[in-house]
């Protein structure tokens, strides 16, 4: 969240409501706030922690542990849930003279396997929404009562948490209750426990409720949750019963959304290299620190307010892990190297290049690239939720780009037929030669003839890993028997902080000269190469080709959001029966 954000959130939801609460100091509650949250209260309102130490010293409010950065629990490692767990806990045991022995993990983010981890933490009871409770079999009327539930010997309680507000009506806000109680008198009101009351009414059915409990022949008593689990698991209590939960979200998600799926493999990966840290406690404890600030549940949802499709919340995930990764790095010398393993979890390599800047990872279907880091400022740029970067397509002859805006150029290039045109986007490319000591790979795109008009050209690519700069060398064949006049056109989508001018500026390049044009609708002819200043991240982005070319800059956007610029360059081909051709393109990085 931005700075403006976190003073919303203060101003609006938990400044009004915890001052009203603590009007009522007979109204028990718990609370629960994520890390970041509150490291932003600690420096902003720290008047906000005194009244909370106010409260919890007259008893009337617990807070609650859970993931710091509110995690994806069911996809974290367990070592990272339990990680998650303490430093939430040990942060409000260090400013409020107490630990939690509640925790609130997002029912989205539910697996039976979250219990091991919590109990291992000391955390006695958390809450899941009652559609849990009525997909395990509890019927209607029991639906208001706590459970136990187990997970290889480790036990915990769970509330079911009832919905305000009435079916068909609209639901009472946290605001609108306090409001009601305010009608009502500053001593008059009595909290209550869930089971005790329907919760399924309107909020004609709050007000009766609340008039009742301010009648002296009807008083109510109120309790919090660690106090009835005391009282219900005394000596001589009836046992509560046990229920096992279904998850609430499985990781099918990660199938649906590639992007959700890199994150969560970064994460994973980066948490490997971690974790083989020997003898410095200091560094693995900061570099785990930087990988739970990408455990975000609302990278892995497609319901919450902020997600995967949100550039600032994916590039604050990245610059986390990269942070990480470049944290293990300064304890050891790093060398250019370049790797083969199963990244994705797809059942197929990927192939990694590491170099002591500069990192890009190569997949084997559409021999494209889909992470490029630079990791002086942790940056992935190719952080995109629009296309894949470093991708090829093949158009028709008579594809006539030369003249126009960018917009036009643009237009005459999505208005070709599709059966005319082949996009190497979704074929599997096979490896037909590597130079690990080299850092050289080369990919070549299988022969087919389901597209007629391009079932005799051949494409090879080299990706070369340099110092500052990666490479990449395209040769074209015709292997058939008559000319073939097509537009060959890669393509590489770059992710900024923003595309406006107090983020980005691109500069045409042409021999020593360059031009400031347009970050998008713009049609470049006959150029070296472009340079990107990425103001936000100060660094300089390079891309030029070994002849000069066309080229079209378009901004990505999803949802009224920048994603990222897409570059277009536009090589226009004639080639004879058995002729190729070779063009080269560099992208370098510099700080």
């Amino acid at each position: 969240m931005a700075e403006t954000e976190y003073e919303t959130a203060y101003n609006e939801r938990l400044k009004p409501f915890l001052s009203a609460l603590y009007r009522y100091p007979r109204i028990p509650a718990v609370l629960h706030y994520s890390g970041p949250l509150l490291y932003w209260v600690e420096r902003r309102q720290p008047a906000f922690f005194d009244l909370i130490r106010e409260m919890l010293k007259r008893k009337q409010i617990e807070i609650l542990s859970g993931g710091f950065y509110e995690p994806a629990m069911h996809l974290l490692p367990p070592q990272d849930r339990m990680g998650q767990v303490e430093m939430l806990s040990t942060y409000i045991r260090k400013h409020f003279g107490k630990r939690s022995t509640g925790a609130w993990i997002p029912g989205e983010c539910w697996d039976q396997s979250v219990v091991t981890p919590l109990s291992n933490c000391a955390i006695a009871y958390t809450f899941l929404p009652e559609r849990f409770f009525a997909a395990a079999g509890v019927k209607a009327g029991c639906l208001g009562r706590p459970v136990y539930t187990e997970n290889q010997g480790s036990l915990i309680t769970v509330f079911p948490m009832l919905p305000f507000g009435g079916q068909g009506g609209p639901p009472l806000t946290v605001r609108g209750l306090f409001a009601l109680i305010g009608e009502r008198g500053q001593n008059g009101v009595y909290t209550i426990f869930p089971e005790r009351f329907s919760g399924n009414g309107t909020q004609e059915d709050i007000c009766a409720f609340l008039e009742e409990s301010v009648s002296p022949e009807h008083e109510v008593n109120w309790t919090t949750p660690a106090r009835f689990r005391e009282a219900q698991t005394g000596s001589g209590k009836e046992s509560m019963r046990r229920l096992y939960f279904s998850s609430g979200r499985e990781k099918n998600f990660l199938t649906e959304c590639p992007e959700a799926n890199i994150i969560y493999a970064k994460m994973v990966y980066t948490g490997d290299l971690v974790r083989q840290l020997r003898g410095d406690r200091q560094r693995k404890h900061a570099a785990m620190r930087e990988i739970y600030k990408a455990q975000c549940c609302n990278l892995y949802s497609s319901q919450a307010r902020y997600t995967i499709t949100d550039p600032a919340l994916r590039h604050a995930a990245y610059r986390a892990l990269l942070s990480a990764e470049r944290i293990t790095r300064e304890a050891k010398k790093t060398v250019n190297a370049l790797y083969r393993f199963d990244f994705d979890f797809d059942g197929g390599e990927e192939d990694i290049f590491r170099g002591k800047a500069l990192c890009f990872y190569v997949h084997r279907k559409g021999g494209h690239i889909f992470d490029i880091d630079y990791l002086p400022v942790c940056w992935n740029y190719v952080d995109s939720s629009c296309r894949r970067s470093f991708i090829e397509t093949l158009y028709p002859g008579d594809i006539a780009v030369k003249t126009g805006s960018g917009g036009a150029a643009r237009t005459a290039l999505d208005a070709a037929a599709p059966q005319r045109v082949r996009r190497c986007g979704d074929e599997w490319w096979e490896e037909t030669g590597s130079d690990r000591a080299k850092q050289r790979l080369t990919l070549s795109l299988p022969q087919t003839d389901a597209v007629p008009a391009f079932g005799h050209i051949a494409a090879q690519k080299t990706y070369r890993l340099m110092k500052d700069a990666l490479v990449v060398s395209y040769t074209i064949c015709n292997r058939g028997p008559a000319e073939e006049r097509l537009l060959f056109c890669p393509e590489l989508h770059l992710a900024f902080a923003g595309n406006g001018e107090d983020c980005l500026r691109v500069f045409a390049v042409k021999g020593d000269e360059r031009a400031q044009v347009a970050a998008s609708g713009y049609h470049s002819t006959d150029i070296d190469g472009y340079q990107f200043q990425d103001l936000s991240n100060e660094t300089i982005v390079r891309f030029s080709s070994d002849k000069p070319f066309d080229a079209l800059l378009e901004a990505d956007t999803m949802a009224g959001r920048y994603q990222s610029t897409s570059l277009t360059a536009l090589v226009p081909l004639a080639l004879k029966a058995g002729a190729k051709i070779s063009r080269e393109f560099r992208f370098t990085i510099t700080s």
